[in-house]
This record gives structure tokens, sequence and C-alpha cells, in this order.
């Protein structure tokens, strides 16, 4: 004789699928809730904690305000000039070598302003109305820095820092340092890596592409945000589309591609296996990337991009990687004629355009 309650099973029953409906709505929830901060603080642009650290250290109120530099200067040779000691200690740069600035000579400064002189003409008015000093520096570990700069009121200039080496440096040597910096080798490493694009023009021209790059994205946001001492002034710019960066990132550090290649490049770090240069560059020319430093932010991506554009397809230099394996077999790639650099391009430049305006 069967004594169970038939309404009662039911009851049960229901009990149950109402509470997986609820679990399943609270999981909804929070999932929506979660993408919803993070849309939040891609839109609203949350400071981080090392933006506070700059914007409030008794240093930065005290010596680093733009105006300190002499907003009024115009002209390259006047924005050419020693860094500031605390400038420098604030800057950390004595943590990277040995630091101290450096005097340049007229030879020199001919050099610096003919590289001036070939550069965009976006970029030389960034350098006339953004940028508040150009300062060289030996013993630093790098290449160069741009560093934003900001005026009481908040406004952003940059403080352009370059290692005084480059002045010694043709393009060619200096684009193939760069790129070999990036991966290790050892004693049973028997490739090479060669990058051929120009003997004919300096290491300065690269390095000011590449560094004032950076200057036109502080001010005029290409990419969502530069770095996070930026991250403060430039939250207030609601801009929800950003298309150069969102062909490529998800985020500041996150590409789109996913691939578990480019996790290995650190900056000017040999971190990357000599033996997987082949793989990293074929990889690469599959990516919407033009370099491998590139692959590291969506800020250096723009910046190479600016470079590798100007000095490839503006000024007609030819620039390829050459990868020697073990064998003594050379395989040659050409980052630049990727289809899908190529189109990053044009909407770079579409970009670059409309801020002109």
């Amino acid at each position: 004789m069967n004594l169970s309650n038939p309404k009662k099973r039911y009851s049960v029953k229901v009990k149950l699928l109402f509470g997986l409906a609820i679990l399943l709505t609270c999981i909804a929830i929070f999932a929506f809730t979660k993408k919803m901060y993070q849309f939040y603080l891609y839109e609203s642009h949350v400071i981080p904690s090392k933006v506070v650290y700059y914007r409030n250290h008794p240093l930065y109120q005290k010596i680093y305000r733009a105006e300190k530099f002499g907003l009024q200067k115009k002209t390259l040779s006047e924005k050419i000039a020693l860094l500031p000691e605390e400038v420098m200690n604030f800057l950390f740069l004595t943590k990277y070598g040995n630091v101290s600035n450096y005097s340049l000579n007229s030879k020199q400064k001919q050099l610096v302003n003919n590289a001036y002189t070939l550069l965009p003409k976006f970029l030389q008015e960034t350098i006339k109305k953004h940028v508040v000093r150009i300062s060289f520096v030996k013993g630093y570990r790098y290449s160069g820095l741009c560093h934003p700069s900001f005026t009481k009121s908040g406004k952003i200039y940059s403080l352009i820092i370059i290692n005084a080496k480059l002045l010694e440096q043709s393009l060619d040597e200096w684009i193939n340092e760069k790129e070999n910096k990036m991966f290790r080798s050892s004693e049973k490493d028997s490739k090479g890596i060669t990058v051929s694009i120009s003997n004919r023009h300096s290491a300065i021209l690269a390095i000011l592409l590449h560094e004032t790059a950076h200057a036109f994205d502080f001010n005029h946001h290409i990419t969502p945000y530069t770095d996070a001492t930026t991250f403060r002034v430039q939250k207030d710019v609601f801009i929800r589309k950003h298309p150069y960066t969102t062909s490529a990132w998800i985020d500041f550090r996150e590409r789109l591609d996913k691939k578990k290649i480019f996790t290995l490049v650190r900056t000017y770090q040999e971190n990357i296996p000599l033996h997987s240069a082949n793989k990293m560059y074929t990889t690469l020319i599959q990516s919407p990337h033009s370099s491998i430093y590139g692959t590291l932010n969506w800020s250096e991506d723009f910046a190479d991009m600016v470079m590798l554009d100007h000095l490839v397809n503006q000024m007609s230099l030819q620039y390829e990687i050459s990868v020697r394996d073990a064998k003594g077999l050379t395989t040659t790639y050409r980052p630049l004629e990727n289809p899908r650099v190529k189109k990053r391009i044009k909407i770079m430049h579409a970009e670059i355009a409309k801020r002109k305006k």
C-alpha cells in the first residue's frame, strides 16, 4: 500500500525548481553586475593608486608642475635642456643605472633638429604645443621615456627623456639592438636576428617618433588612457569607442588574439628564448601588431605603429626582420605587409586626422 502523498511530492519538486530559478537568477544578476562594473571602470577610468601617489607626492607638488619647465618655450632649441636633478630622482631614473645629464654639442643639436624636420606634421605640432622639455641622459637602461607633467589645472604636457648613446647610433643599429634585447640566447644557440631598415638616418629619428607619439596620445586619447599616471586626467574624457585600440585590445595589457607567446615579451628584457624567434615572428605577422614590443600594451602598440608606419610607408624605408636558425637557414619577415596591420594603420590615420581638426 503506497501512502506517499502525490501533492507533497509535487510540492517538493516545485520548491526545488523555484530554488534553482532563484540561484540562476542570482548568478545572472552577479554576471551582469560584474560586466557593468567592468564597463564603469573602462568608461569612467577609476584612478589606480599609482596616480594618487604621483599626484599627491610632495615632490610632485613642489618641483614637477608643468609650469616649472616653462610653458612659453615654443622652439625645439628652447625645449632641449638639462633635466633638473630633483626631477631625475623623482622619476627614479637612478634605479636604472648611474644616470646623469648630458649636454649636446652644436653638431648633436643639429642632428636632433634634422630628425625633427623628418617628423610628420602632427608630431612636430605636438612637440611645439605639448612637450615642455627634451632632455638627454647618460647611463639610462632604456632608449627613451615620455612622462606626463601636469599643470595645476590638470592639463597634460610631456617630458621626453632620451638616452644620449642614441646620438651615436644609426637607425639600423638601434632597431637591431631593440629587437635583440628581447631575446635571450644560450651557448648552443647559433641563431641570430637581423633587422634591415636604414643606416642613413640617426636613431634619434626613431626615438622621437615613438616618444612623441606617446605625447600625442596623452593629449588626444587614441587609446582610452596612456598609463597609470595619466588616468586621473584622462578619466574625464568620456569616449566609448577607440577604434584603433578596440581593433586589437580588450584592456591595457589584454590582447584580443590571446596568443600565449606574446606573454613572454618584457620591456627591454631578454626574456624570450632565442630558439623561439621564428615562432614569435610567425605569430607576429599573423597578428594585428606591427612589432613584438608593441604587444606589451595598447600604448606601446600605438607608439611603435606610428614610428614604423612613418619610417616604412611615409619615408619608403625597407623594413624586414631576418632570423637565422641553428641550421643556417634564414627566414625573413615583413610585419608591415600584414593585411591586419595595414587595416589598423588606416584606422590610426583616420583617428589622428580627427584629433588634428
